[in-house]
């Protein structure tokens, strides 16, 4: 039982480590594409200040009332312009390829492509394991990811972007697959420390 047991540990933490490294690898990615935009953010800001100020300067030195209001409405619309720009809520985005997605089989709620070993998927798919006892540990991480707005509809471009090949993200669903990448590692760790516990229960039985 004890080898039986380190095989599986050796699985877990091999699931575990490979989640680790995907969601430290996406939220690195995530974080770069924040400080691009932000560095956008105030360009566009400070660009629309000092469009603002020579606009109002314009306005009391130009004595040809007709040139006079042609660049204050030019400046008017500029700023109006860049100010649009500032509320852009996505921002750059960056394309990326999912070769091994950990997270497709969890959603989709199989094991086709043998992500996890047969042992772990056993846990994660039996209701008996998790804390409520009505839903498996997979049907529960499920539905904690539908709150990051994604639905059931096989053509939705949030499925086919999270839990398919990838494709093009902008910063905040990267975030999200960084979290549901830390959410299934937790889950995954959480298992580890039940068997933990039930070895020191057998050991102490002995």
């Amino acid at each position: 039982m004890t080898e039986r047991y380190m095989l599986f540990e050796t699985e877990l933490n091999a699931i575990a480590a490979e989640l680790d490294c995907n969601g430290e690898r996406i939220d690195k990615l995530a974080g770069y594409i924040d400080e691009l935009n932000a560095k956008t953010q105030t360009r566009l800001t400070v660009a629309s200040i000092l469009l603002g100020a020579v606009t109002a300067v314009t306005a009391t030195t130009v004595k040809n009332d007709g040139l006079n209001n042609g660049l204050s409405i030019a400046g008017g619309v500029g700023t109006a312009v860049l100010g649009f720009m500032t509320l852009n809520p996505k921002g750059k985005k960056v394309k990326m390829q999912l070769q091994r997605n950990m997270l497709e089989s969890i959603w989709y709620q199989n094991n086709k492509a043998q992500v996890y070993p047969s042992s772990v998927w056993g846990i994660l798919s039996e209701k008996n394991f998790s804390n409520a006892e009505n839903s498996s540990l997979i049907e529960t991480m499920r539905q904690r990811w539908l709150q990051y707005g994604l639905d059931d509809e096989p053509d939705s471009p949030l499925l086919q972007l999270y839990f398919k090949n990838g494709g093009t993200f902008a910063a905040q669903e990267l975030h999200d697959l960084a979290n549901m990448h830390n959410e299934l590692q937790a889950t995954i760790r959480s298992i580890q420390q039940d068997m933990r516990s039930l070895i020191l229960a057998i050991h102490t039985l002995e």
